[in-house]
């Protein structure tokens, strides 16, 4: 039996989902090791202003709708594939495609800005992910 991919946390090849991903990726120049959030923002940061998005002031609600622009993104590659695995992320003329990556491309904008504006969302996610672990069962009975 082969050893694990990276992906699957040790080196190898194997072929389960998502390590064909990883080595697809890997294949076009996107593989990227796991990051910290603050690499994330570095990352996404500086690729942003290397591509001119920030040679002038963008207003910030313009940014959140992009983030919500990425999310419809998201949700129509679900209408076209629904949760088939081999369309989570795929590749058309080298362009990643497919769920996980309009989801990718969500947290890419967010860090993007946080970083531009020093929200540290490194301790913003720690505060939130404690806080959550104290609230109500589904938040006093939501349906959602």
């Amino acid at each position: 039996m082969p050893e694990k991919c990276r992906w699957c946390v040790g080196p190898g090849e194997c072929d389960a989902w998502p390590c064909s991903m990883a080595k697809e990726a890997d294949k076009n120049g996107f593989f990227t090791p796991d990051l910290t959030v603050k690499e994330l923002l570095k990352a996404s940061h500086d690729t942003a202003k290397q591509k001119g998005w920030w040679e002038k002031e963008r207003p910030f609600g313009d940014q959140v709708s992009n983030f919500h622009g990425e999310v419809s993104e998201a949700w129509e590659e679900y209408r076209k594939y629904g949760l088939d695995p081999a369309k989570f992320l795929y590749f058309v003329d080298g362009k990643p495609e497919g769920i996980a990556a309009e989801l990718a491309d969500v947290l890419i904008r967010i860090a993007d800005t946080c970083a531009h504006y020093g929200i540290d969302l490194t301790e913003a996610i720690r505060v939130k992910l404690e806080y959550n672990k104290t609230r109500s069962y589904r938040h006093g009975n939501k349906l959602a």
